[in-house]
């Protein structure tokens, strides 16, 4: 018994070391600022927060394309649609067809 869990310490310590490595090595990467922003931008578009996208792109010199507003103020439309319970409505908010 003392052997097997002896064995299971040095695993766990030797997981330990190799996470430990790990955080420390990410600790070292700073991506650059202006990606870091346009990930954010994505990111707030794609979950239909048009306004706050615009802000960050007005305040941060993130390029935000009116296409881009528009699909995220559509895809907001849509949720808020559905979530309403009119489905023909976000279907065609969405790109859909109602049937």
């Amino acid at each position: 018994l003392h052997l097997v869990l002896g064995r299971r310490r040095r695993r766990g310590a030797a997981k330990m070391a190799v996470l430990e490595a790990h955080e420390a090595a990410m600790a070292q990467v700073h991506p650059p600022k202006q990606l870091l922003l346009r990930a954010v931008a994505d990111y707030l578009l794609a979950e239909g927060h048009a306004s706050a996208a615009e802000a960050l792109s007005a305040e941060a010199g993130v390029e935000v394309t009116p296409e881009a507003l528009e699909g995220a103020r559509r895809r907001a439309a849509a949720r808020q649609a559905a979530a309403g319970g009119r489905a023909d409505e976000a279907l065609e908010l969405a790109g859909g067809e109602a049937s």
